[in-house]
C-alpha cells in the first residue's frame, strides 16, 4: 500500500472513530476502543504500526508545520469560548476543571526511595509522579518574581549561571496546536538546588512562590500524553542542539477522547502563559529606563550650553576656547548659545477644582543679562538678574488651599502680586513670555517643576505656549534634581531647594515658587560644572550609593543633545466669558 494511501486511509479512520466516540461514549467515561464502538472500523493500531515502519522520523522544522489538522474532531458548544474554557481551567474550584481532573487517570505513586528521576532512555515518557517546572519560567523567573531592586543582579547570575557546572534533564512535550515551539520541561528539584545555589552566592532568600504562583512550578501529567525525555542540557550549546533533534508527536494524542483533549489543550495552554512574556519585556522596560535616566542629565548638559558652561561637542575642535582653568569666580568660559531667555512658570490650581486657577508665576532670566557675571559657587551671582511676576485670578482671590496643602497667596516674596480679570489674564502672560505682539523674538526656555502640568495649567486660562513661534526647549527641575541624586524618585521643590542650600520660604505661593524653582536650575547646572558634592546630603553622608552610572550618562560624549518640547496636548478649553481673550494663533 502506498504511503499517501495509508496517511489517507488514517485519517479517515480517526475522523471516522473520533465521531463515533463523541456521539456514543458517555461523558463521564474514557473512550472504549474503535472495534467495540464501530466493529467494522478498520483497526488503526495497526495502520500506525504500517505507517511508522513506512515513514521515516520527522525532523524538527516539519513537527512546527501541523499539515493535517483535520485529522482529529473535537465536538464543541460553540457558545463556549476557547477563552473562557481556558481560563476555567486555569481555576482549579471551577466545575469544567473538577470534570476534567474526574476523567484524567491518576498518577503513578512516587517511588519509596524519594528518588525524583532515574537514567530515561530517549523519548521515554516521564513518569506521572514526577513534578516538572517549565525550563523558560526559569529563565524569566527574576523579572518576574524578583524585586526590583535585585532584578539586575538576580538576572545576571541566572544568565551565567544557567549552565555553568550544571546538566538538566529536559523533557519535551509538543503543542498540541502545533504553532508553537514544543514545551521544555525540567524536574522542579533543579530549580530548587539552582535557586539554593543562588542564595549562597547573592545572599538572597529566592524560592519558589507559594499559592497559584507556586503550581506554575510544579506541574505533572498524570494521564496520556506526558513529556518525553529529552536529553541532558550542560551547555547552552546541547540544549539547542537537543531541541533540533526533537522527535514528531503524531501518535501522543491518539486515543484520546474529545473532553481529555481539550482539558490537554488547555492545560498546555496554561502551561505557557505561565511564562509569557508581559507587554512589558523586561529588557525593553530597562533600555527604556536607562534612556530616560540619560534624557535626564541631557537636560542638565542642555542648561549649561545655554548658560554657557559646556560647549557643543562638535564645537570643540575649532572654537579654541577652553574652560581647563575656569573657577566659578570667572564668566562662563563659553558663548551663551542662542542667548536664550529663561521662562519659568508655577501655576496653583484649587484643590478641589483643578479647572479653577487662583495664582500664576513667573521668573524671567535673560541670558544676555548675565553673560559677564561670574556664577558663584552655587550659581548665587545670577540669582539677582531673574525678575519675578505673581498674577492672581481676581475673581477668586478669597480662593485659600488648605487641606492638602498649605497656600499662601499673600506672602510674594520678590515683589508685587498682580490682581487681574481672569479674561485678562492670557493677554498679561502673553506680554510676558511671548505672543504675535512681543518685540523680544529671542528663543524661549520654559522652566518648570514638573514642567507639562504647569503648561496645561496655562492652557486652562487660555494662553497656549505650543503656538508661540519662538519657544525653544523645556527645562524641568525635578527630572534635573533626579539625575543629580541619580533616583528614580521625583522630589518636591521644598526639598530640592534644602539639599541644593537654597534658602526658602512660604512655598506654594505661585511667585515664590517659580523663583526658586528657576534659581534650583541654574545651582544644579553649576554644581555640575564646579563638581564635589551637589546636595547637602552628600557633604555629610560617608558612603555613597551604588550606582551605576554608565546608566545615567553618557559622559562627555554627549553634549545634551537638541532641544526637546513635548507635544501639543488636547485638553477640553476652559470656560471663557463672551469678551474673553483668545491668543492669537501663529
Amino acid at each position: 500500500m502506498a504511503e499517501h494511501e495509508l496517511e489517507s486511509r488514517m485519517k479517515g479512520v480517526r475522523i471516522s472513530n473520533e465521531r463515533q466516540r463523541d456521539l456514543q461514549a458517555q461523558p463521564a467515561q474514557r473512550a472504549l476502543p474503535a472495534s467495540q464502538i464501530n466493529p467494522r472500523a478498520p483497526d488503526l493500531d495497526g495502520l500506525m504500526q504500517q505507517y511508522r515502519q513506512m515513514r521515516p522520523e520527522r525532523n524538527n522544522e516539519d513537527d512546527h508545520v501541523d499539515d493535517d489538522n483535520d485529522d482529529l474532531i473535537t465536538i464543541e458548544n460553540p457558545s463556549d469560548s476557547h477563552e473562557a474554557r481556558r481560563k476555567q481551567t486555569l481555576n482549579p474550584n471551577s466545575s469544567r476543571a473538577r470534570e476534567y481532573r474526574a476523567m484524567e487517570p491518576p498518577a503513578a505513586p512516587a517511588p519509596k526511595d524519594g528518588s525524583v528521576s532515574s537514567n530515561p532512555s530517549r523519548n521515554e515518557m516521564v513518569q506521572g509522579y514526577l513534578a516538572l517546572c517549565p525550563f523558560k519560567l526559569i529563565q524569566v523567573y527574576p523579572y518576574k518574581y524578583v524585586g526590583r531592586n535585585n532584578q539586575g543582579k538576580v538576572g545576571a547570575w541566572f544568565k551565567t549561571n544557567l549552565f555553568n557546572q550544571r546538566s538538566w534533564e529536559m523533557y519535551y512535550i509538543h503543542d498540541p496546536y502545533m504553532r508553537r515551539d514544543p514545551l521544555i520541561l525540567v524536574p522542579t528539584t533543579q530549580l530548587e538546588d539552582f535557586l539554593t545555589a543562588a542564595n549562597s552566592e547573592l545572599h538572597t532568600n529566592l524560592a519558589i512562590p507559594g499559592g497559584e504562583n507556586g503550581e506554575r512550578f510544579n506541574v505533572t501529567f498524570g494521564g496520556s500524553p506526558r513529556p518525553r525525555f529529552m536529553g541532558h542540557a550542560s551547555s547552552d550549546e546541547t540544549y539547542r542542539e537537543l531541541k533540533d533533534r526533537l522527535g514528531n508527536s503524531m501518535d501522543d494524542t491518539i486515543g484520546i477522547d474529545a473532553k481529555s483533549l481539550q482539558f490537554f489543550k488547555d492545560k498546555i495552554d496554561g502551561i505557557y502563559n505561565s511564562f509569557k512574556p508581559s507587554k512589558k519585556n523586561p529588557a525593553n522596560q530597562h533600555l527604556k529606563m536607562v534612556n530616560r535616566q540619560k534624557s535626564h542629565g541631557q537636560v542638565i548638559k542642555r542648561v549649561q550650553r545655554y548658560l554657557g558652561l559646556r560647549q557643543r561637542t562638535a564645537y570643540a575642535a575649532f572654537s579654541g576656547a577652553s574652560d581647563n582653568a575656569w573657577s566659578a569666580v570667572l564668566p562662563s568660559p563659553f558663548p551663551m548659545e542662542l542667548r536664550v531667555r529663561f521662562v519659568c512658570v508655577d501655576v496653583e490650581a484649587y484643590e478641589r477644582d483643578s479647572n479653577m486657577i487662583t495664582e500664576i508665576g513667573l521668573a524671567i532670566l535673560d541670558t544676555d543679562d548675565i553673560e559677564e557675571v561670574p556664577p558663584g559657587q552655587h550659581g548665587e551671582n545670577w540669582f539677582s538678574f531673574i525678575h519675578a511676576h505673581h498674577i492672581r485670578i481676581s475673581e477668586h482671590r478669597g480662593i485659600v488651599n488648605r487641606e492638602f496643602v498649605q497656600g499662601c497667596p499673600d506672602a510674594f516674596d520678590f515683589g508685587k502680586s498682580e490682581f487681574i480679570p481672569i479674561k485678562d489674564v492670557a493677554r498679561r502672560v502673553g506680554s510676558l513670555i511671548g505672543d504675535s505682539n512681543s518685540s523680544d523674538k529671542s528663543p524661549v526656555v520654559m522652566v518648570g517643576h514638573d514642567t507639562i502640568t504647569d503648561l496645561k495649567y496655562l492652557q486652562k486660562v487660555g494662553y497656549n505656549v505650543w503656538r508661540l513661534p519662538q519657544f525653544l526647549d523645556e527645562v524641568d527641575t525635578k527630572a534635573m534634581f533626579q539625575r543629580v541624586q541619580c533616583s528614580g524618585d521625583g522630589r518636591a521643590l521644598r526639598f530640592v531647594c534644602s539639599e541644593l542650600g537654597i534658602p526658602g520660604r512660604n512655598f506654594h505661593n505661585a511667585g515664590n515658587d517659580a523663583v526658586y524653582t528657576l534659581r534650583a536650575m541654574v545651582a544644579m547646572a553649576v554644581k555640575k560644572k564646579v563638581g564635589g558634592p551637589q546636595t547637602e546630603s552628600e557633604k555629610w553622608s560617608s558612603t555613597a550609593p551604588e550606582v551605576k552610572l554608565d546608566e545615567w550618562s553618557d559622559g562627555e560624549l554627549d553634549d545634551g543633545g537638541g532641544a526637546l518640547k513635548s507635544v501639543e496636548p488636547v485638553i477640553q478649553p476652559p470656560r471663557q466669558t463672551q469678551d474673553s481673550y483668545t491668543p492669537q494663533r501663529w
